[in-house]
């Protein structure tokens, strides 16, 4: 079964010093980024990453490549996989036996000229929505596209509009969920049982078992390196 793990941001921001418990995959796109709100998403979809990893019973620290696509996967396993999404106050992971992708995104204004990344499919379900259904509609489509390129990403490089998300795609399956209103989410993937779901507060996901030995060990090793800094100077 597939298992969707989602974290509520909203409560209270992670500590940067949290970032040590990373996976060094995960640390290499946490370091270039500057902006507080960006370094807060990738680092929280780090750690709730190695609580799901543990709850699946893998080592955090197991290898993972990026595909030429940027997506993220387990180096040399075919028996687990994973997704990664975040947006506004959320973040998403889902992990499954085979490829799976999910995908999160706030409601918001968008611009028209996006359409022309749907296919004719889409648009012509897009248009004939009411005007007032059409923004929820968009994002329900988006995430689902979103979902699907990252499910198939690992086997072939694709795009946007390559699939027509309102019909039936072949072995697999979509799973339509808003963790809030205001917020539209999806899952793709060969499983057509919905997901089980966990979701979790920051305070939850940093006092979990999954992630304060792990913190702890973090920490030791922090003051190991700076007694042997201490000693080479």
């Amino acid at each position: 079964m597939t298992a969707l793990y989602i974290l509520d941001r909203a409560e209270a921001p992670i500590p940067e010093t949290a970032a040590g418990m990373l996976p060094s995959w995960r640390r290499q796109k946490l370091e270039p980024l500057k902006n507080e709100n960006a370094r807060q998403e990738c680092l929280c979809a780090g750690l709730l990453f190695l609580f799901a990893a543990k709850r699946r019973g893998l080592s955090p620290d197991e290898p993972v490549t990026l595909l030429p696509a940027g997506k993220p996967v387990f180096a040399g396993r075919n028996d687990h996989f994973f997704s990664l999404s975040h947006s506004g106050r959320f973040v998403l992971c889902a992990f499954a036996v085979s490829p799976v992708g999910a995908d999160i995104q706030q409601i918001r204004p968008f611009s028209p000229g996006i359409l022309r990344r749907f296919s004719s499919g889409e648009q012509a379900f897009f248009h004939a929505l009411p005007q007032e259904e059409r923004q929820a509609a968009f994002f329900r489509l988006w995430t689902r596209k979103e979902a699907w390129v990252k499910a198939v990403s690992g086997s072939r490089m694709v795009s946007l509009s390559e699939s027509d998300v309102t019909a039936p795609l072949p072995g697999l399956h979509f799973f339509d969920f808003a963790p809030a209103e205001g917020y539209a989410a999806a899952l793709c993937g060969a499983d057509s049982a919905p997901p089980s779901v966990l979701t979790l507060t920051t305070h939850e996901l940093l006092c979990s078992p999954e992630l304060t030995d792990r913190h702890t060990r973090s920490e030791k090793n922090t003051q190991t390196g700076s007694v042997l800094s201490g000693g080479n100077m």
